[in-house]
């Protein structure tokens, strides 16, 4: 007849499963040891990258000294008639290739993170370390800066027809708008964008301002204002909605052509084939800074209010109207000069 099997006691099945256990750790054992050995390896290659972003930074510092030493020996050189008008140009094009190759290199680098982030979080890193993270990350910026935008034509069309408390949250939701864009720059400064210092101050003083009207007490002055401030807030949104839309486009068709850098933002005033369709509407916003400025001073010298945020508040309107309208007529005329050519149909 056929034999029984036999049945294992609880202590030989426990004694299999040990032995089974131990073939699956010797088994495991060699992948593990490669695990640690990436893991020193890893350590290693870290160190090495601090010790070479030392080096770089070093370098870097005493190389720009350098080009700026020959760029402005060479401009000494051709005024005084050393070198003529063609051996000044080669020279001058050999030392912007090599400034070029350290541009690349300074934008490979992690950078300083700004005074807001150094008091936010301390010293550290927030370089992304792919290009393609860079990128990523600067899109984001741009579409929640759309988003958030939008919210200013809502939240202030709200606050508009209810007054009273809505216009606190509306406050409150300016200081957060501008602070959340202003940490998300200096991340981007970090990581190789180039926004003008004048926007970052710009921004700064946006969240000043909003926090005055956020502690402004619901005065007869401050009711007197706030119809105005609250028409200025939904007219900046509809604008900075029009410009980070229409700007979006042109810095899509230039990456597309090669001609734009992949961390280029639509911070900076309209390229030359948007000057015709923006530069009036901006005008119109810096000018109505102003008219707040005019407004807010009119308000307490001759009116009824002795509040101290309408006269700060008047003044920083001035210096954001005039600050804005001056840096953007300069870099404005400066882009339609230093472009070739005359405008073509179109663009």
């Amino acid at each position: 007849g056929k034999k029984k099997k036999k049945k294992m006691s609880g202590g030989e099945n426990a004694k299999s499963q040990f032995e089974l256990w131990q073939a699956d750790f010797a088994k495991e054992s060699k992948e593990f040891a490669d695990l640690e050995k990436n893991f020193e390896a890893y350590k290693k290659a870290t160190a090495e990258i601090k010790s070479l972003e030392g080096k770089l930074s070093k370098s870097l510092k005493h190389h720009k000294k350098v080009h700026s030493d020959w760029r402005y020996d060479l401009k000494i050189a051709a005024d005084k008639g050393g070198i003529n008008s063609s051996e000044h140009e080669a020279a001058l094009g050999q030392v912007q290739q090599r400034e070029a190759t350290m541009l690349r290199v300074e934008d490979a680098m992690p950078r300083d993170t700004g005074f807001m982030l150094q008091v936010l979080l301390g010293s550290v890193n927030l370089t992304l370390p792919q290009k393609t993270d860079r990128f990523k990350y600067k899109e984001e910026y741009e579409t929640l800066k759309l988003q958030l935008t939008m919210g200013i034509i809502a939240g202030g069309s709200v606050a508009f027809l209810l007054r009273g408390y809505a216009e606190g949250l509306f406050q409150m939701y300016l200081v957060l708008f501008y602070f959340i864009l202003t940490v998300r720059e200096h991340i981007l400064i970090a990581n190789g964008s180039r926004i003008r210092l004048w926007w970052r101050v710009h921004h700064y003083l946006a969240i000043v301002l909003s926090g005055l009207f956020l502690l402004w007490p619901y005065t007869k002055c401050m009711e007197q204002f706030s119809p105005q401030f609250l028409v200025f807030s939904i007219y900046l949104g509809i604008v900075q909605t029009i410009q980070y839309r229409y700007q979006s486009l042109v810095l899509y068709k230039k990456r597309a052509l090669g001609q734009s850098e992949l961390m280029e933002t639509s911070t900076d005033v309209p390229h030359k084939g948007t000057l015709s369709f923006l530069l009036l509407a901006l005008t119109t916003v810096y000018l109505f800074q102003v008219y707040n400025s005019y407004s807010l001073v009119r308000l307490y010298f001759f009116g009824d209010c002795n509040e101290w945020q309408a006269l700060c508040a008047a003044v920083i309107f001035l210096v954001l109207g005039v600050g804005n309208f001056n840096v953007t007529s300069r870099v404005a005329f400066t882009k339609y000069r230093h472009t070739p050519g005359s405008p073509k149909k179109g663009t």
